[in-house]
């Protein structure tokens, strides 16, 4: 309880101390093949789902068992390498609050996973992080070649053979607390529950919101050009389920997978994809309307994107970043303003950046199609008119 106490203290002290993002591993660093591995990443401004997490060999990006989940501004991860190797964690483009500004970085985290040995303790614990309403199982495994001995809560102690799995159930209390699990080492699993309100004679399922999602408030930046692609993680935690569903967003270079229908008491996703084909702040939301025992429901999540000029640096990040706070839009060498500049950040346009050579060549296209299209219509009227004239017939006298 007390090793909990400092971790939670040293996020907190990180929190007011810096505005910084940091990737942070609850635990031993001394990593094993096929052992859970819990961290916290802290101090960002955007959403983040399992396909941010991108871990790399080297430069070749790699795929292990993983998942994470949002609480209060800090994303709580976990990952089951299944191999022995050197990898990376790697988050580019974060962007975090530095005072009043917004800026961005990269965000990287190596992991040095050691080969499975003869006399090796390996504990597997799934899952690695938790959202829940209820009591919640977590199943223990041992994946080394000794006995693991281990003990969690007040007074409970178990062992697990090799290869043996035992399940355990955790009954949280608190919205957020960290489950300790006491082994060769300690292991530290992130709980968020939602205590569900009972009132007068009401069950405990009428209560709760059905429909949530993880996370609550998307953003995403990119460059132009450049694909797009994040999870949105649906949850249904009602006793009905959930039909009619439909899918929307404003934002035209977004696409939304189709989620038509949702059990009770189960989980979905939804995958937004699409290439950047335009610069700027675009906010607005993704509408989710459904049904549920007849009714029609709605559910709104705020999305963000933020599309910067291709190979763009820091500072011209930073840049963009101001123009967008009052609402414009940064030009290029070869665009103009059809608007107004900003009297006070260079080059930002309140109104919309056009590049006079592409326009030029449009218009030039659109004028040549017009006039073909005339010439075509001259030609077929003088065709028409030479097919009406009948020729003059020779008179033959015999």
């Amino acid at each position: 309880m007390k090793v909990t106490v400092v971790i939670l203290f040293c996020l907190l002290f990180t929190s007011l101390g810096s505005a910084l993002p940091i990737i942070e591993i609850y635990g031993d660093e001394n990593f094993q093949q096929d052992e859970t591995i819990v961290g916290n990443i802290s101090s960002i401004n955007q959403s983040l789902t399992s396909s941010n997490l991108k871990f790399f060999e080297g430069r070749r990006e790699v795929s292990f068992e993983k998942n994470i989940v949002n609480y209060g501004g800090n994303y709580y991860f976990s990952v089951i390498f299944n191999r022995e190797g050197n990898f990376s964690l790697k988050l580019e483009n974060v962007l975090y609050y530095d005072g009043d500004i917004l800026k961005s970085t990269t965000l990287e985290k190596s992991f040095n996973i050691s080969e499975k040995e003869n006399n090796s303790q390996i504990l597997s614990i799934k899952p690695g992080v938790i959202v829940t309403t209820e009591p919640v199982e977590l199943l223990l495994t041992n994946k080394g070649e000794q006995i693991v001995n281990f003990s969690y809560g007040k007074n409970n102690k178990s062992s697990l053979e090799i290869g043996e799995t035992e399940k355990i159930t955790v009954f949280p209390t608190e919205k957020f607390s960290l489950f300790e699990i006491k082994s060769y080492k300690i292991f530290f699993i992130p709980i968020i529950y939602f205590e569900p309100s009972v009132k007068n004679n009401e069950t405990i399922e009428e209560k709760i919101i059905s429909l949530r999602s993880s996370p609550k408030i998307i953003e995403l930046s990119s460059y132009e050009g450049d694909k797009i692609l994040t999870t949105i993680d649906l949850f249904n935690f009602g006793i009905e389920n959930l039909t009619k569903i439909s899918i929307n967003s404003n934002i035209k270079f977004l696409r939304i997978s189709e989620l038509k229908e949702l059990t009770a008491k189960s989980s979905g996703n939804i995958t937004l994809s699409g290439t950047a084909s335009e610069r700027g702040l675009f906010k607005e939301n993704i509408t989710i309307s459904y049904s549920e025992k007849g009714t029609k429901e709605k559910l709104l999540i705020p999305i963000t994107v933020y599309v910067f000029q291709i190979n763009a640096s820091e500072g011209e990040i930073e840049k963009s970043l101001e123009c967008f706070d009052i609402g414009g839009k940064p030009c290029l060498e070869n665009e103009i303003c059809d608007g107004t500049f900003s009297e006070t950040i260079v080059g930002c346009c309140i109104g919309f950046c056009a590049d006079p050579k592409k326009d030029s060549s449009s218009s030039k296209f659109i004028v040549g199609i017009l006039i073909l299209a005339f010439l075509g219509g001259i030609g077929f009227l003088i065709y028409k008119k030479f097919k009406n004239v009948k020729p003059k017939q020779k008179i033959i006298s015999s």
